[in-house]
């Protein structure tokens, strides 16, 4: 059996200006692209209204900072409807990053004065705690913090919700590394709040990592769709083809096509090779994996979808396009059993089998902490 992977986590604190602590909550690290840092959270407090804007336990807030920005943007999506209800918007200082438990950590200094955003209405709130925090501020900092206001009410009051929505969006996309993260914002928010793991997987051979590299500069494959299909009795799917070695299993899934959401691969990989008409349920897991064979590389990141049958009780079937040459069902509680399995592959395999082990146990543990399978 595969030993647990440690599961990336964060901690986000924001501050008063008298330095007092304002809130403290737990993330999930998304991604970090130059000096922007994108994160994921569960709403855990009590329902609160903000203007059109409300927060209700369950939500899904993926949370952006910068290190040289003078403000951060929350974006509120439903736990329940899966909708994008708006975005909230803090005047703040840049965010400032050091290592807390479980791996990173981010804190800031709020200055009251807020933004809220939906699609039909921006307002601007607490202007006045802006006002009275200023004074504490150097004249540098001051000047910045002011020209942030300007900034903010140029992109979201003055041309309206509309544009205004557009602009949030594309800010929170901005946190993109390549073509693979392009959607990781949205299917977070969409999709729940995934367990995040990091590694760098050492190939046999460059060859085996052009290959990768070449489907990746084609587009053809620039992350990989992993599907836990949640079948009756605590079952899911396993898969083998006819070249894998002999005995040898794993969770199906494919790549994701530059442009494709990962959401929409993962179910079109399930009809590709069961012929079954599934819907995702959640994303369990985000695995950023980096593939290394000397001076070959190649970033693939792996999103693991828990995914339901839209006709329960219907048998998968596989495909010989996909060159499947056999299904087994398994309890999910076998799938870090699977994992060994395929850490446990020697010779040209060994390193395929490393780094097909981890979307199963990234499952298995975003399961068995709940992650909507009953």
């Amino acid at each position: 059996m595969m030993e647990p992977l440690e599961p990336l986590a964060a901690q986000v604190t924001a501050r008063y200006p008298d330095g007092s602590v304002k809130a403290v909550w737990s993330a999930s690290p998304l991604a970090s692209s130059g000096t922007s840092h994108l994160v994921a959270a569960v709403w855990t407090r009590d329902e609160r209204v903000v203007g059109p804007l409300r927060f209700a336990p369950g939500d899904v807030l993926v949370e952006r900072f910068d290190e040289d920005r003078w403000f951060n943007v929350f974006s509120v999506w439903d736990g329940r409807s899966r909708d994008l209800r708006g975005f909230y918007v803090n005047l703040s200082t840049p965010v400032r990053t050091g290592t807390g438990p479980g791996g990173l950590a981010l804190e800031y200094t709020d200055f009251g004065l807020d933004y809220v955003v939906t699609r039909g209405q921006v307002l601007e709130l607490d202007f006045g705690d802006w006002q009275a925090a200023a004074p504490r501020l150097g004249p540098d900092h001051r000047r910045a913090a002011a020209e942030t206001v300007e900034e903010l009410r140029r992109r979201l009051t003055e041309p309206g919700p509309e544009a205004a929505w557009s602009w949030l969006l594309q800010h929170l996309a901005g946190c993109a590394a390549g073509p693979g993260t392009e959607f990781l914002a949205e299917a977070a928010g969409r999709w729940g709040v995934p367990l995040v793991y990091r590694d760098r997987i050492q190939f046999w051979s460059p060859a085996d990592v052009d290959h990768w590299l070449a489907l990746y500069r084609r587009g053809q494959r620039v992350a990989e769709a992993i599907y836990v299909l949640k079948l009756p009795g605590g079952e899911t799917l396993l898969h083998t083809k006819a070249f894998y070695p002999d005995g040898v299993y794993r969770l199906p899934g494919g790549g994701i096509a530059r442009g494709e959401t990962p959401w929409d691969a993962a179910v079109r990989e399930a009809a590709e090779e069961t012929g079954l008409a599934t819907r995702p349920a959640a994303l369990l897991g985000y695995a950023d994996v980096e593939l290394v064979a000397g001076e070959a590389r190649v970033a693939m990141p792996n999103y693991i979808f828990l995914l339901e049958p839209v006709e329960p009780g219907a048998d998968p079937v596989p495909s010989p396009d996909e060159d499947i040459s056999g299904f087994r069902r398994v309890p999910w509680q076998e799938l870090p059993a699977v994992a060994g399995a395929l850490v446990g592959l020697e010779g040209g395999w060994r390193h395929w089998g490393r780094y097909r082990a981890i979307g199963h146990v990234l499952a298995y543990e975003a399961i068995r902490a709940g992650r909507r399978w009953t």
